[in-house]
Formats: C-alpha cells, structure tokens, sequence
C-alpha cells in the first residue's frame, strides 16, 4: 500500500522573484532577435558616422637646370685631372669660383618644372629659315634685233642679247637658333633621387657659305648661299640626388670659321631640386 504525501506549497516570495526576472529577460531575448534577423534590412548609410574629411593629395614637382659654362682649356682640364666626381661639392664649387674669377662665362641657361615621370622641353630660340631647294628660271630675249632704219643706207647690224638665268627658292627649312632642353625626370618613392633622360642642345649661327658661282660683268658671283651653325649638343641619362649639381659633358667649341677652338672648353651642369606641392 503507497502512501502520498503532497508537496509544500511554492512560496509567493519566490513566484514574485520569478516573474519579475522573466520580464527583465525580454529586452535582451528581443535585441538577440533582432540581430540575427535576416529579414530586417540593414541600417542606411545616413545613420552611419562620418568619415574623416581626406587629406589633399600631393604631386612630386621637379625643378631642372641646365648651364652651358665656357672656360680655358688648361683651366678645365685641370679640374678634370684632379679625378674628382663630377656630382662633387669641391668640382662644382671650383666651377664657381671661376665664374667669379672672370675665368670663365655662362653661356646660357635654361630651366624648367615638370611633374615626376612627364616629358619637359624649353627653348630660347630664334628662327632661322632658309632655301633648300631653288627652281631654275630662263628668261629668253630677241636673239637678233634690227635697228637700222628702213630708208637707212647705213649698213645693218644686230644686236644678240643671251639668255637670262635665276634661281628662285621653292622650299624652306628652318633651323632653331638658341638653346634648347627636353628632359624627363623620375622621382624615387623616397623623394631624394631622381633619374633624368635629357637631350640639351646650344646652337649658334655662324655665317654664310656659298655654293656654285657665275660670271656675271666678269666677276664671278655666287649662285646659292648656305648658312653654317655651330652645335654643342649632348643625349644622356643620369641619377642624382635632389638639389645636387653635376657635370654631365665637355665638349669644344667651335669658331665661326668652322674650325674647332682648342683654347676653351664648353663644360654643361644639371641641377635637379624636388619639391611637394598639395592641389587644390
């Protein structure tokens, strides 16, 4: 025979306690729900904070000098004899003090900004232009001209008169005169070296030279006239750091009778400073 034995009644204390943490509960059970709910869309953009405002972005600037530098020859050469680098503060300080010296002269100076890895060229020049190509043109005249009168009894004569010939232009070229620098600069990522391809060009006009003569009242005249110029010109690429100098070439001049001058030297300088400047 079993016997029951009923439970103690659960106290009213507790049931309370119960309650009131099942309704504490729900909040957190709600925003649980709605983090994983797929169905309810995601916030709009205009809720979202701000992001910083950008910083204004930079373009590496490159600021090229080109020197073309006549001295003496013993002069240069003894500064190229010292065997020092050319980019050295102690050869290119030399250079200086013989400008000041009197020693030795600028010949012309060019300059230009450009960005890092864009092409730059600058001239200074004066336009040259002259004939290649001439046309030949032959005037003919009356080969036989009577001029006695027709009741005349003085006998007849004639007089010949020969064919004239010129030449005129029919096609031009025309020549830069000055100096001239194309140059295209790269700048490291670390913004102290930079590598240049360069062609610098100093062109001079030195005169005339004739070609072909004829014999005109008996002195024998010129049919065509040429001009003559003088270049110092040199293609290369170097590295350098940024706001050094450096010789990159000698070369001698030539005179305006064509002949080399072997008493001067033309020395050439490049001077490469980067710089950083924000767009706007």
């Amino acid at each position: 025979m079993r016997y029951y034995t009923p439970r103690p009644p659960f106290p009213a204390c507790l049931r309370t306690l119960t309650f009131m943490g099942a309704l504490l509960a729900l909040p957190a059970l709600s925003q649980a729900q709605e983090a994983v709910d797929p169905y309810k869309k995601a916030p709009s953009a205009a809720t979202k904070p701000e992001a910083p405002p950008a910083q204004a972005p930079t373009q590496n600037q490159l600021f090229t000098t080109i020197e073309w530098i006549e001295m003496e020859t013993k002069d240069a050469l003894a500064l190229i004899r010292k065997g020092l680098p050319p980019n050295s503060a102690e050869l290119i300080a030399a250079i200086r003090k013989s400008e000041q010296d009197g020693t030795a002269k600028v010949l012309d100076t060019v300059s230009c900004t450009t960005r890092s890895g864009q092409r730059c060229a600058v001239e200074s020049v004066r336009e040259h232009i002259y004939p290649t190509e001439y046309k030949e043109n032959t005037e003919k005249g009356p080969s036989t001209l009577d001029i006695s009168g027709v009741q005349s009894k003085d006998p007849r004569f004639s007089l010949v008169q020969e064919p004239a010939t010129t030449l005129n232009p029919k096609a031009f070229e025309m020549r830069p005169v000055g100096a001239r620098m194309e140059i295209e600069p790269v700048l490291s990522e670390d913004g102290q070296v930079v590598d240049v391809n360069m062609a610098p060009e100093l062109v001079r006009y030195a005169g005339k030279m004739e070609y072909g003569s004829a014999n005109i009242n008996n002195q024998l005249v010129p049919l065509t006239e040429q001009p003559v110029f003088i270049t110092n010109k040199i293609t290369t690429a170097v590295t350098l750091h940024s706001g050094q100098t450096a010789l990159i070439g000698m070369s001698s001049p030539i005179k305006d009778n064509g002949t080399t001058d072997e008493t001067k030297k033309v020395l050439l300088l490049i001077q490469v400073v980067a710089f950083s400047q924000a767009t706007p």
